[in-house]
Parts: C-alpha cells; sequence; structure tokens
C-alpha cells in the first residue's frame, strides 16, 4: 500500500499534519476498529498481485476443479471410447451385417467372439453385439477388466468435488481464524504466541516439514546439527525456549505435544549467577585476613553440574549441544556499558567476525572467543565464548522478538553497530497501547529503562561443538592448561573443555568511579544449554517413523489402486492389458490421486485432533492436580529487594486457579494480597482464553473430519449399490 489517510471525525485533529503512514498508525491505536465504531479507511494502493486477487475469486477456483475432474475422468473416458469404438469395427455397425457379424471376431489379436460359437467359453457375436453393455461385458471378460477398475472413478469424482469445495473453505476458515486472532483484545505478544501456535499446528503434518525435520535430526546423529550452531538466526523454537515466562503460560504448557514435534531442541538455563563465573573474597574479622566466598564459589560450580546432571551432558548417549551466556541489559546505562567493553575487550574479534562474510566465523573455531575471563561490572564472563547476537524477546510495539546476528557486513563493525541502534530507537520510540508507564510519577526512570526492565536488550555469548571442533589443540590447551591429553587421548571432549572454563574466578568489584559514571547499570547472566535428542540415533528413529506414517498414507493408496491390476495379473492376465494399457495405467492413477486426495485429509484431520487430544489432556490432568512451582533465583547482595520482585513477576504456576491456604494473614488492602489476587486472576483469565483457542485450533480439523465422514457414506453407498445390482443380474455376470 501507498499513501493512505483515514476519514474518521474521533482522530482527524490529532493527525492532521503528520505523513499518511503515521496517520494510519495513530488512527490505528486511537480508534476502535469497525464493529465498535463506525469508520472508514481510504488507502491508495500503489501496488498490487493481480495473481492473487484473480486466484481468491471463486470462478479461477471452479475452473481449476473442472480442469482437475476432466485430467482424472479422461483416462475412464477414453476407455470407454475405444471399447465403442471396437464395437463399431467388430460389430459391423450400420454396415452389411450390423450387429451380426459372420466368422470369428479378433480384438487385439484375441478371439473375441463367433457367429457360429457352440463352445460356452467364446462369446456369440450376435449377443456380444447387441447393445453396448454386453460388447463391454465380453471386454471384461476377454481381457480381464473390471467394472469396479472403470466406475471406481467416477464413483469418487463427487467425493474429489465435495473435499475440493471443504479443502477451500477450511482455507478461507484458517484466513478467518487468523483475522479472529489478529483483532483480539490482547496484549500484542500473546496475539503473536496464539498466531504461531495455530501455523505450527497447521504445518507439522505436511511432507515438506517432516523432510527437514529428518534431515536436522540426520545430522545431529552424525555430530553436525545445524539447530546447534553458534552462528545463524536464532529460530522461533529457540526464543519460545529461552522464555522465562510467555504471555500465556497455561497455553504454553499445554501446547507442549505440538512444540515437541516442531523441534528436537530442548533448553535449561541455570538460576542467575550473582557475578557469572567470578567470587570475591570477604575479609575474616577474626584473623583480619581475605577469604573467597566458598558460598559463590560453590553456586557456580553447582549451577553447571546440574545442568549436566539434569540434561545428560557428557554421558553415555554422546548428547550434542551448545553452552550459552546470555548477559541481559536491563537499563540504558548497562547498555553504553556494554558498547564501551566492547571496544575495550572485543574490539578485534568483532571487526573479525563482521568482514568475514562467506563464513560462519562464530563456528570456525579461530579469532572469535573471549582469550581471557573479562569483567563487565560484576559480571565476569568466562574465556572461549564468541558473541553471536543482541536480541530483543518481546519488542514493544508487536510483541515480536527481535534479533541482530553478528556476521559480516558490508561497512564492518559499523553496520552492526547501526542495526543496535537502530534497534535501541526502534524501542524508545514505539507506540504502546495501554502502557503503565507515566513520565510524572515516574520521574527517576525513562522510558527506554521501563521499557528495558520489561523486556531487555540480551547479548549472547555462545560456545558451539563446531567451534571446538574446528579449534588448534593449542588454544584448547593454552585456555585449558589443567586438562589431561596425550598419545592415548589427543583431544579431549567438548564437556571437558567447557568444565574447564567454567571454573569459579576470584575477581574485583567495580570501583566507586566506574559506577559514579554510569550510575544505573543492571546485569544479569546465568548458563544456558541448548540441546538435541538425548540419543540422537533414537531421534532419526522417530523421525523416519513419523514421515513414514505420513508417506504410509500414500502408499496405501496406491496398493489398493493396484489391487485389481495385481488381482488380475495373478489369475493369469496382464498386469495392464492390450490394447488398453496405456489408459489403464492412467486410470490407475486417477484412482491413486482420487484416494490420496480423500484419505490424506482424513489422516492429517484424525492426527490433528489426537495431537489436541494430548493437549487437552494436559490441561485437564494440570487443572485438576496442578503441578508445583519451581524455586526462584538467587538474589545478589544489594539488590535482593529487586530481585525479590523480579523473581516474584517471573516465577508462574499457571494452573494456581484457586487461593490455598497460606501462613500469612488476610490483610485485604495489602500488597501482598493484591498482587496474590491478580495473580490468580490471571492464570484464571489465561485459563478460559486457553480452552477458547483449543475449541478454535480443533475447529478446522472437526470441518474436515465430518466432511471425510459425509464422502465416506457416498462412497460406501455407491460400492453397496454396485453390489446389489450385481447379485441382482444374478451369477451369469459373476465375471464381469
Amino acid at each position: 500500500a501507498g499513501a493512505a489517510v483515514t476519514d474518521t471525525a474521533p482522530a482527524a485533529d490529532t493527525v492532521k499534519n503528520q505523513p499518511p503512514e503515521v496517520k494510519v498508525r495513530d488512527w490505528m491505536h486511537k480508534v476502535k476498529l469497525a464493529p465498535n465504531g463506525q469508520c472508514v479507511v481510504i488507502a491508495q494502493l500503489s501496488r498490487a498481485s493481480y495473481l492473487d486477487g484473480v486466484s481468491s475469486h471463486w470462478a479461477p477456483k471452479v475452473a481449476w476443479c473442472v480442469v482437475w475432474c476432466c485430467l482424472l475422468a479422461l483416462p475412464t473416458a477414453h476407455i470407454f471410447m475405444q471399447i465403442d469404438l471396437a464395437r463399431r469395427q467388430i460389430c459391423d455397425v450400420g454396415g452389411e451385417h450390423a450387429l451380426n457379424p459372420v466368422g470369428p471376431q479378433h480384438l487385439h489379436e484375441r478371439l473375441f467372439c463367433d457367429s457360429s460359437a457352440t463352445d460356452s467359453s467364446v462369446a456369440s457375436c450376435l449377443h456380444a453385439c447387441a447393445s453396448y453393455l454386453n460388447f463391454t461385458a465380453v471386454v471384461h471378460d476377454t481381457f480381464h477388466l473390471s467394472f469396479l477398475e472403470l466406475l471406481l472413478v467416477v464413483v469418487m469424482l463427487p467425493t474429489f468435488v465435495f473435499t475440493y469445495v471443504v479443502r477451500n473453505a477450511r482455507s478461507q476458515h484458517n484466513q478467518e481464524e487468523f483475522l479472529y486472532f489478529c483483532r483480539m483484545q490482547e496484549a500484542k505478544n500473546a496475539v503473536h504466541e496464539v498466531l504461531r501456535h495455530k501455523v505450527t499446528l497447521e504445518n507439522i503434518f505436511k511432507i515438506d516439514f517432516l523432510k527437514r525435520r529428518l534431515q536436522h535430526s540426520f545430522k545431529a546423529w552424525r555430530g553436525a546439527d545445524d539447530n546447534l550452531k553458534a552462528c545463524g538466526p536464532i529460530t522461533d523454537a529457540e526464543f519460545e525456549l529461552t522464555k522465562v515466562r510467555s504471555a500465556n503460560d497455561c497455553l504454553k504448557e499445554v501446547m507442549g505435544p505440538v512444540a515437541s514435534i516442531t523441534s528436537a531442541i530442548s533448553a535449561e538455563r541455570s538460576p542467575d549467577l550473582p557475578f557469572g563465573i567470578g567470587y570475591t573474597r570477604d575479609k575474616n574479622d577474626e584473623t583480619g585476613e581475605e577469604e573467597d566466598d566458598e558460598d559463590l564459589k560453590q553456586q557456580v560450580v553447582n549451577a553447571w553440574d546440574m545442568l549436566k546432571l539434569h540434561n545428560n551432558i557428557g554421558g553415555k548417549e554422546d548428547r550434542n549441544y551448545k553452552v550459552l551466556f546470555d548477559l541481559k541489559m536491563h537499563t540504558e546505562d548497562s547498555w553504553k556499558l556494554f558498547k564501551k567493553w566492547i571496544e575495550q575487550n572485543y574490539k578485534e574479534q568483532l571487526e573479525y567476525i563482521t568482514t568475514q562474510q562467506d563464513i560462519d566465523a562464530q563456528d570456525s573455531g579461530e579469532k572469535c572467543h573471549l582469550v581471557e575471563n573479562v569483567r563487565i561490572h560484576d559480571i565476569l564472563l568466562p574465556r572461549g565464548f564468541s558473541f553471536t547476537h543482541l536480541y530483543v524477546q518481546s519488542m514493544p510495539e508487536d510483541g515480536k522478538p527481535f534479533q541482530i546476528d553478528l556476521r559480516g557486513y558490508k561497512k564492518g563493525a559499523q553496520g552492526f553497530w547501526d542495526a543496535c541502534n537502530s534497534c535501541v530507537a526502534s524501542i524508545k520510540s514505539a507506540v504502546v497501547d495501554n502502557e503503565e508507564y507515566d513520565p510524572e510519577e515516574d520521574e527517576d526512570t525513562s522510558l527506554l529503562d521501563f521499557r528495558l526492565d520489561k523486556s531487555p536488550l540480551v547479548a549472547r555469548f555462545a560456545l558451539s561443538e563446531q567451534y571446538f571442533e574446528n579449534m588448534p589443540m593449542e588454544e584448547i590447551t593454552r585456555l585449558c592448561p589443567n586438562i589431561e591429553v596425550g598419545l592415548a587421548k589427543p583431544r579431549p571432549s567438548f564437556t571437558e573443555f567447557v568444565d574447564g572454563l567454567l571454573q569459579p574466578t576470584v575477581f574485583m568489584l567495580p570501583s566507586g568511579d566506574e559506577e559514579e559514571e554510569l550510575p544505573n547499570i543492571l546485569l544479569y547472566t546465568g548458563i544456558s544449554i541448548f540441546m538435541g535428542d538425548e540419543n540422537p540415533f533414537r531421534a532419526v528413529v522417530a523421525s523416519v517413523r513419523r514421515l513414514m506414517e505420513a508417506v504410509s498414507v500414500y502408499l496405501q493408496c496406491a496398493g489398493l489402486a493396484l489391487l485389481i491390476p495385481i488381482l488380475r495379473f495373478t489369475s493369469g492376465g496382464e498386469f495392464f492389458p492390450q490394447p488398453f494399457a496405456i489408459w489403464t495405467f492412467l486410470n490407475t492413477l486417477s484412482i491413486w490421486w482420487l484416494l490420496v486426495s480423500f484419505f490424506a485429509d482424513f489422516h492429517i484431520a484424525r492426527t490433528r485432533l489426537s495431537l489436541i487430544g494430548e493437549c487437552l489432556g494436559i490441561l485437564y490432568k494440570n487443572t485438576l492436580a496442578p503441578p508445583s512451582a519451581t524455586s526462584g533465583e538467587d538474589a545478589k547482595d544489594g539488590d535482593s529487594e529487586e530481585k525479590k520482585k523480579k523473581e516474584a513477576a517471573e516465577d508462574t504456576q499457571p494452573f494456581e486457579l484457586v487461593l490455598g491456604e497460606m501462613k500469612q494473614s488476610y490483610e485485604p488492602g495489602s500488597d501482598f494480597w493484591k498482587q496474590a489476587w491478580r495473580r490468580k486472576y490471571d492464570n484464571v483469565r489465561n485459563w478460559h482464553a486457553t480452552v477458547r483457542y483449543l475449541r478454535i485450533f480443533v475447529s478446522t480439523s472437526r470441518l474436515t473430519a465430518q466432511t471425510m465422514l459425509a464422502a465416506a457414506v457416498v462412497v460406501v453407498g455407491a460400492l453397496l449399490v454396485m453390489s446389489l445390482a450385481q447379485a441382482v443380474a444374478g451369477p451369469s455376470s459373476d465375471s464381469a
């Protein structure tokens, strides 16, 4: 769309002197759309897809259906035309011996009939030429053709038209569902989350998706999982896994079976580490000497050990994974400090990465990683990790994730910083509906700090197995001098290498001068791991099984279509008899395609309904017996109150719908009880929204399933009529 203006009275005065695109945006935010209010949008289209416009009309769809019906019916029609032509030639229609030829008659070098036949094995020409049906019956007896083979196309064509119409109705229904979700009176990140689940549910049963899943699982089995590279865009599945809390946690848990099919990647994150892999020394009051803070030291060790224990990392299964340090920046000062830190401690690596446009630098094994443990404010980042992405989990304007991939740029490092500054400017200038920020009440908090507190800028530092495998052995021993290698074991494992990197290290906290320069710094980090399947070979088998389940519909339909030719061949006839070989083969293909168009939709609808049934089972089970909440994250010294508030906001029990017994006494006006009631209110509201979404998700599949059942009734009814007609005709026509 090009220039656009609005013809709405409520917003006309407020947007009079603004550019057209700003007028539309402001109007969308200030005026309710129809049917809530009477309003008209006038837009001038500068470009239009004529092909999309024509194809969306009903007439091309009808024409396309007619073309398909003609193509599918052509082999059967041609066979009947060949039979009619043979009858005219053999029976001498319109000739001297019309309908009563003299002597034996042959069709394709086979004895077809004989006017003086006395043997019951040879048909009488007088009987064969009496009518077209009699002639067709003799053709079937001579060449072992079957009425069912020809009439099945005629029976299936009406069901094909019926299912084609319903398929188009289903497509339109899906579009209406998307429009409904987009117009929901919900936060934009909640709308985006529901739309993503809807798209996933529509795509996971497609052959292309299952083929890609098999390719990824096979590469993971061979130790080269593309999904676990440090480079490349962060996928939607990864963004979903890195969320601390989604817009609707109830929906997220319920849709777990769908997410497990979408991606084989799983993730786990440790609690926030107060100082990264660093720890401080405290002065002993008795001896006056400085001693290591053993609690902080043990916290780093426990974080990594628990991740390995929970996910069988480094075990016999040889699980593929990558390790991440996500540095979350919750304030503008934190972002300024990070840029300054990059210029001082990561400048050479940044320049190298941003000038490499032909390789995945952060998986190449050289010149990208931190060469030593480096402090940024009160966080100590480990050596060996490479800066790969800057991302935001949820942009304020549309709720969607946004990422900047650190890769090669035409402008080098400047191109990367331009993209970063543009991202920060977009966060600051975004137009957000119903935002709780009040400049007068929050005088000490800027708008950017307010938004970054809800969805911070995150700098991702990653270490992948690909980077480790490509790293020179000299660099490995320099980074981890305590690793034992020798002739029997020339190279350590990836887990041993990570163990050597994540050793607690003492460091000095920032001085007062640093805090005075940028006083409002709030950084958090923790160890995250993204893992492939626990048993890669078993994942390959599972992917093959899922693909074969989808392909089995096509194979089973092929078996049904070939059943009659196989029976004909086993009884002594030809697989595709002459003179109808080519057209009987094409007729078999038509039968196969008609069966596929019917049973493929039926299989997808049945599988989707089964999957939604699993989701409903989770909803039912967790509603009756809510799972217990997980423990919160540890707090930093000096930030405990703020961290506790953040922990309470991130902790979630989506199926806790009622307030149970509590030790704290009930005080109606207290902040504690307000927050408790508000959380239960949100849980109940999200629960009802989840039920509504599942009903909408199932509506499309229910439409398809009902259509398939109705079409099945038609097919079975037609076959029943054919069977009854054959029974009434008597045993004389059994051979036909």
